[in-house]
């Protein structure tokens, strides 16, 4: 590989910049002419088979990265995996050709820290709007803090959070798993989504249920350990199966669960046998397990007031039932905190958001926007 020459001894020239380093992938390029061409280039690594790029890219450091023809398509998704890279594709003008550097990612605009925290959103009978809360309550405290709020889908089969936020196409757990033994904390959000109008960023589930087979329990514990260590908040939607082992280490793990019920008997049954069992297990240490009622409405034949006494605990938030603006916000991918549209709910969920990080101040208000498009990942 050619190197720039050196300056003469006693030349008062300027002294040459040091190579960029760069990898090269695709089967479409030709090293040794990228070398011949571009001595200022350092290549530290050529992959004519461009499968695993990622680990590559994470191992080598490279400041440049030389896409094949076939990696084009795959420009964006790259970009968002590693954002501190150059991405140049095959056809396009290379860049450090001045020797500028790429320039620093900018900050993310300054907000209140938030206390450590690790928030299960969980609920022992499907279908009680765990998933709704799970993704208003991450974005309303992402709002208000404007950075360190993670969302991870750990609903493995029925990984629908991205509906809620409109984020369906992207990387998503299943695409890290590959590299997630060697892989650092600061690198976990190059597999995660951005919410554009929050800042909030997700962790999507498996984009379809058989895939949820390759996530195993010590992926997922790593995988924790990495967003703790990563993010202020971290928020985790979890499946509703009270047996699993993953449900159990989970709530091992956090500091506050969220138990979501409702006014259906059979959901008030099952919430309240699983708080037995949980205060046996002696998961409930400092009251860290909330009582969330959701769909509140008065004609219901058990009131309230009636469902704290079954439960024999107090409920910490109640939702009011808005079935229009709840089916509207998931068709929009809109959540119900940005949009304003159901005024009482979504002040019920923004206090719910205070109660779990008291003192933030509300930074945000009801945003413009929205793609309706719950049909593209999969």
């Amino acid at each position: 590989m050619k190197r720039p020459s050196r300056q003469a001894e006693g030349n008062a020239g300027p002294v040459a910049s040091p190579p960029l380093r760069a990898v090269a992938a695709g089967a479409g390029l030709n090293l040794t002419d990228l070398q011949r061409d571009h001595p200022e280039y350092a290549f530290v690594a050529y992959l004519a088979e461009p499968a695993l790029l990622d680990a590559v890219i994470l191992d080598c450091r490279p400041e440049v990265v030389l896409l094949g023809e076939e990696l084009t398509a795959k420009f964006e998704l790259l970009a968002r995996r590693h954002p501190g890279v150059k991405l140049v594709p095959v056809g396009q003008p290379l860049p450090g050709g001045g020797r500028e550097r790429t320039p620093p990612v900018a900050p993310q605009p300054a907000g209140v820290p938030l206390p450590q925290q690790l928030v299960v959103v969980w609920s022992p009978k499907g279908g009680v709007g765990k998933t709704f809360i799970a993704s208003n309550l991450a974005t309303a405290v992402a709002r208000r803090s404007r950075f360190s709020v993670a969302l991870l889908d750990l609903d493995l089969h029925s990984a629908d959070t991205g509906v809620y936020l409109d984020l369906l196409d992207g990387p998503g757990i299943v695409d890290l798993l590959p590299y997630l033994a060697e892989l650092r904390p600061e690198h976990l959000e190059n597999y995660m989504i951005r919410h554009p109008h929050s800042g909030l960023l997700v962790l999507l589930g498996p984009a379809r249920p058989e895939l949820a087979d390759f996530v195993r329990l010590e992926h997922v514990l790593k995988i924790l350990e990495l967003a703790r260590r990563r993010f202020g908040c971290v928020f985790v939607d979890m499946p509703p199966h009270a047996g699993e082992e993953l449900v159990y280490e989970c709530m091992e793990q956090a500091s506050r669960i969220l138990v979501v019920t409702t006014q259906d008997a059979a959901a008030l049954r099952q919430t309240r046998l699983t708080l037995e069992v949980m205060a046996k297990l002696k998961i409930d240490v400092a009251g860290s397990v909330w009582v969330v009622l959701n769909r509140l409405h008065g004609a219901a034949p058990i009131g309230a007031e009636r469902v704290e006494d079954f439960l024999g605990r107090p409920v910490v938030a109640k939702l009011e039932e808005d079935r229009k603006a709840v089916e509207l916000s998931q068709f929009e991918g809109r959540p119900l905190v940005e949009t304003g549209r159901s005024q009482r709910l979504g002040a019920a969920l923004d206090a719910l958001a205070q109660k779990l990080c008291p003192g933030v101040p509300d930074n945000g208000g009801p945003s413009r926007g929205g793609i309706k498009a719950l049909f593209r990942r999969g």
